[in-house]
């Protein structure tokens, strides 16, 4: 069996391609433990990240430097320091939501997503920020017969950062 060389200059260099696409795919890591409600990597960041994966119910806070993942308790503490204001963005993993938003102890105002995604800002004023979440359409997770599970999100402001440990 005669083999060419230049078939096997060509094999190598894709191998070689290969084993260098797969170093270099960026990875997430996600903490083990959910975050506590009063650790708080978000001092005076103007937006905060959540993701939501709709499949598990889980909800990570995206870390503003790093860009990895952190599970969250659903109970999140934003320090605002001097911020008057933040941005709260949520990504849902898939689907598209209705979001209901009660501050304090106001009546809901409903949102819906936009490709999953929700941005609303939130005031130090308000003591508690409930984000209760529903399908917007059921026809996909009935198409995938899936339930998909999103928890409810509590968000409190407080206007001092800890102090750091």
């Amino acid at each position: 069996m005669h083999t060419n060389k230049a078939h096997h200059t060509h094999s190598r260099r894709l191998a070689v391609l290969g084993v260098l696409a797969v170093l270099t795919v960026p990875t997430l890591a996600v903490a083990a433990d959910p975050i506590a409600a009063d650790a708080d990597p978000t001092c005076e960041q103007s937006t905060v990240n959540l993701e939501i994966d709709v499949a598990t119910g889980n909800v990570y806070l995206v870390d503003p430097t790093t860009g990895n993942l952190a599970l969250t308790d659903n109970d999140i503490t934003v320090s605002f320091g001097s911020l008057g204001h933040v941005l709260i963005m949520l990504h849902y993993s898939s689907s598209e939501w209705d979001v209901s938003v009660t501050p304090d102890d106001d009546p809901a105002v409903t949102y819906g997503t936009t490709n999953g995604w929700l941005r609303y800002s939130i005031s130090d004023d308000v003591d508690q920020y409930l984000f209760e979440s529903s399908e917007a359409s059921t026809s996909m997770s009935t198409m995938m017969n899936m339930t998909p599970v999103v928890p409810d999100i509590i968000i409190r402001p407080v206007k001092p950062c800890p102090p750091p440990t």
